[in-house]
């Protein structure tokens, strides 16, 4: 039985390792090709991204769900019951999501590129205006990651409470996201929620709205336990957004305030 566990712990990791870091670099490569300005240079490189998405990335993102379930059942979890998995699962159809819609947009740059390419013009305004809306999906989906990797670091190895992970997942956010978005002149509450969205407290809010609905309905024999865990599942969630915006907002004050007190010649 360890042996099978060890297995398909092995097969997952090694899909979110493949998904991480394999995105991560097609993301730079991409970013590159877009700095050098050359219609050749991207249009390789688009098309070479492509191929490496559908290959690659495609492949390590069925396999995450497909050795995540049987790995819950395997010890002992039961996936529709640990507020983690459900909270991975949510940031996993969230990135899944924007990475379907960043690949259809690679290939409409692989295409426009292409064209100008063998009829050797500049890059065309259209790829522009793809790039930043590529940049826009693309940024959520890494920061996004890197996010909720700072969060399961705060609880499980931190042992900080959900609100604590909150608060630091959004600080990290806050942090990346204000002078990306300054410098891409892109809206930083679009850029920021999308990559918070999954730290959304739903679990609570549902469980919340369950119990308020026990409690009111006739005959329902309510509690005084079931009060109390409504009532602190509302006051977590509450805790949890509060975090959210402070973590957000905070770091962007702060970014900004510092900006303008540095003089214009530094």
């Amino acid at each position: 039985m360890l042996d099978l566990i060890f297995t398909i712990k092995f097969v997952h990791v090694l899909a979110v390792a493949l998904t991480f870091g394999t995105w991560s670099c097609l993301a730079i490569f991409m970013l590159l090709a877009h700095r050098a300005g050359n219609t050749s240079v991207v249009a390789l490189t688009s098309q070479f991204v492509v191929k490496v998405e559908l290959m690659v990335v495609a492949a390590a993102m069925v396999l995450q769900p497909l050795s995540g379930i049987p790995l819950a059942y395997a010890i002992g979890l039961s996936p529709l019951y640990e507020f983690w998995i459900v909270i991975s699962s949510v940031l996993y159809i969230a990135i899944v999501a924007c990475w379907i819609a960043a690949v259809s947009i690679e290939m409409r740059i692989r295409g426009l590129t292409r064209e100008a390419a063998l009829a050797s013009q500049p890059l065309p305004a259209a790829y522009r205006r793809l790039f930043h809306i590529w940049c826009v999906l693309a940024g959520p989906i890494l920061v996004g990651m890197l996010a909720h990797a700072a969060r399961w670091a705060t609880i499980s190895l931190g042992g900080g409470s959900v609100e604590t992970g909150a608060l630091v997942a959004c600080l990290f956010v806050g942090i990346v996201i204000t002078p990306i978005a300054d410098r891409l002149r892109m809206p930083f509450a679009a850029f920021a929620f999308a990559s918070v969205v999954s730290l959304i407290p739903g679990v609570f809010l549902f469980r919340m709205a369950g119990g308020l609905v026990a409690l009111i309905s006739p005959g329902g024999g309510a509690s005084t336990d079931l009060f109390l865990s409504t009532v602190t599942d509302g006051i977590t969630a509450l805790a949890i957004f509060l975090a959210m915006a402070f973590g957000l907002i905070a770091p962007k004050m702060l970014i900004e305030h510092f900006r303008e007190r540095r003089p214009s010649g530094l």
